[in-house]
């Protein structure tokens, strides 16, 4: 009888040990976003050339692209639909916030995708001073069994910060109520230290700050001398998952007046908070 259960011990600790191996064999997962302001796709050589920006997208391995200076059948893109043609080259979901009627088409920011968006919509910020229309697009994106909220954004770009501080301002309130990891993409047209990113600071992690190496200079491409393109991110303390940003890049591309910044998360698991 004693041998029968000695060996039963045995056994049970043998499953439980090949067990905990395999779960700490498990690869980590990762997700791979990118924010770039593609000018439209004119490159700095003057050329349209959206095949460019596909070719960067895909050796970048993006999941998730943050785009700002669309244009949407207007003349000077020859009345292509860059979202569409974008998301068909790279077989990815696409969305379109317009902020501008030009040139027969839309002006605006726009996401792509590699996994499926829940849900999405396009916000105007209020605006301040008399130019162009600046909007908040926003989507919830399903990605590896968890919910994020990813958003994308392009803040005014005058030397009057009123109009960036109060869009800022908006921005936090509106991330507020979110119970989701969120992923704030885009460019605010501001440095780090002044008013308006501060105040964003407050609420969200600069991955750049927490993962970059030297400037982080995204503009101009030809001679980067400000970091103005940002990506910012929040977990949420009662989510399962939560983003660790492992590492943060910015890529060498002729293809717009910016370069593109590129941020690899990782997604951990951890229960839930336990209400007392």
């Amino acid at each position: 009888m004693k041998r029968t259960i000695i060996f039963f011990t045995l056994s049970l600790l043998l499953v439980s040990c090949a067990w905990f191996g395999k779960r700490e064999s498990i690869p980590p997962k990762y997700l791979t976003i990118m924010t770039y302001n593609i000018h439209h796709g004119e490159g700095v050589d003057g050329a349209l050339d959206l095949d460019r920006i596909v070719d960067l997208i895909r050796k970048s391995g993006a999941d998730l692209v943050a785009l700002q200076e669309v244009d949407v059948k207007t003349e000077r893109v020859q009345g292509l639909h860059t979202m569409q043609y974008l998301a068909e080259k790279l077989d990815m979901e696409w969305v379109f916030g317009q902020n501008l009627s030009f040139q027969g088409g839309g002006y605006g920011n726009g996401i792509l995708s590699a996994y499926p968006i829940e849900s999405w919509t396009n916000e105007h910020f209020p605006p301040y001073l008399e130019g162009e229309q600046r909007g908040l697009l926003q989507t919830m994106i399903h990605c590896q069994g968890m919910t994020i909220a990813f958003w994308n954004t392009h803040l005014d770009h005058r030397p009057d910060d009123t109009e960036r501080k109060q869009s800022a301002t908006t921005l936090v309130e509106k991330s507020d109520t979110l119970k989701y990891p969120l992923v704030i993409a885009g460019d605010f047209n501001d440095i780090p230290e002044s008013s308006s990113i501060q105040k964003i600071n407050q609420s969200f992690q600069d991955t750049w700050h927490e993962t970059g190496h030297d400037s982080g200079f995204t503009f101009p491409t030809q001679a980067p001398e400000r970091r103005i393109d940002y990506i910012f991110y929040r977990d949420h303390s009662d989510s399962y998952f939560h983003l660790k940003p492992v590492k943060s890049t910015i890529l060498q591309s002729p293809a717009s007046d910016h370069l593109p910044l590129v941020v690899v998360f990782e997604i951990l698991t951890y229960p839930q908070k336990i209400p007392s």
